[in-house]
């Protein structure tokens, strides 16, 4: 289904529902609200416990490829967590949503004792630049707004820009809840990250960087000196042309990286993921502490910590995960990003997810949600 397809579809299992509550749902609240049904629908396939087939994630070919177009696997770099210790941590990827698997591939120290953990670092930096968005929505330009350009400089070269068409099918343009600037933002996100490769946009965490309702943009070429950065909306009406801006505060981060080694000898092991609470005790035991064939991981809010030992040391770690599915969007003709056999099934989990809406709020209630959320 297009995105308009379910916005129809959607409106008229609303009024079957309660037509008086959700009667005056701006489109960008219908967004979300399948957003919503969407991330439901991705639950009820990976927990084995909301299927019909009882079955978890990769144990049923149906549920396999009903998620196949947000399955990604990458390599991620590995960083130590303090010096001379054997735990160490990968930072989630920004678009994770779930786990899948993983696996390690580690160096093996069993006859290389004079290698230690502490001679293998380097300093991974990065220029970060964090834009906050908090008031985005009360701006009186970004009604009927034509573009939004972002713009970044640097000491030596020329200003890069980059204009960003934020379309609307019924030529309106008025962000002005919170439930819209969610909308928009994320397209932002999309749109920057799809035609930038040197420079990265995440909203409100990166690495182990928390920022409320901030852009946190990310330089990858420390070469270049960024200072400034400048976030505007461009209203064009009557030869007039006024502006919104947003712009950023810079600073520098470094994190020690595992560096790759002359060392040959290597191992690949399996990842277990347990609790924090009881890796410790697991590690005190014979037969479940950590080992290089078998790795005990743990998750943390924007990292995964991996626990070694003195026989081996982490290379890289390859990570499967489901990412989060790309917002709809019905001004920028953005529809589910799942497989289409399953757009039904994300409609119906979006309508089950009115109903409990319905059975426990008022209309008062159902439009706080929103502009919470």
């Amino acid at each position: 289904m297009t995105i308009k397809e379910f916005h129809i579809k959607l409106d008229i299992g609303l009024q079957r529902l309660n037509s008086k509550i959700f009667k005056n749902l701006r489109d960008e609240e219908k967004d979300i609200l399948i957003y919503w049904g969407t991330l439901n629908f991705i639950k009820s396939q990976i927990s084995d416990n909301l299927n019909l087939t009882q079955k978890g994630f990769d144990e049923s070919i149906f549920r396999l490829d009903s998620l196949n177009e947000i399955k990604k696997t990458v390599t991620l770099p590995i960083y130590t967590v303090e010096p001379n210790s054997n735990i160490y941590k990968v930072f989630r990827p920004k678009d994770y949503l779930h786990y899948v698997r993983s696996n390690t591939n580690s160096y093996n120290l069993c006859k290389l004792n004079s290698v230690t953990p502490n001679n293998l670092n380097i300093s991974d930096s990065y220029r970060i630049a964090i834009v906050n968005m908090q008031n985005f929505s009360i701006f009186p330009a970004l009604n009927n707004f034509s573009n939004f350009v972002i713009t970044t400089s640097d000491d030596v070269l020329p200003t890069p820009t980059v204009t960003i068409q934020y379309k609307n099918t019924k030529n309106v343009q008025n962000i002005v809840t919170n439930a819209g600037s969610f909308d928009f933002i994320n397209f932002i996100i999309d749109d920057f990250n799809a035609i930038n490769s040197n420079i990265e946009v995440y909203f409100e965490r990166f690495a182990d960087i928390y920022k409320p309702y901030c852009l946190i943009f990310v330089y990858k070429d420390l070469t270049l000196n960024y200072n400034s950065i400048m976030l505007s909306t461009i209203v064009e009406s009557s030869q007039t042309i006024n502006n919104s801006n947003f712009t950023g505060t810079f600073e520098t981060i470094s994190y020690n990286k595992l560096q790759n080694n002359t060392i040959t000898t290597f191992v690949n092991g399996n990842n277990i993921p347990v609790s924090s609470e009881k890796v410790d005790l697991l590690n005190s035991t014979t037969f479940h502490k950590t080992t290089k064939k078998n790795i005990l991981i743990t998750f943390e809010n924007s990292f995964i910590k991996i626990f070694a030992d003195s026989s081996f040391l982490p290379k890289d770690f390859k990570l499967t995960y489901l990412k989060k599915p790309r917002i709809n969007n019905i001004f920028a003709n953005i529809t589910c990003e799942l497989n289409e056999n399953v757009h039904y099934a994300v409609l119906e989990s979006t309508l089950k997810l009115a109903s409990v809406l319905i059975q426990t709020s008022n209309l008062n209630q159902i439009n706080s949600i929103f502009q919470t959320n």
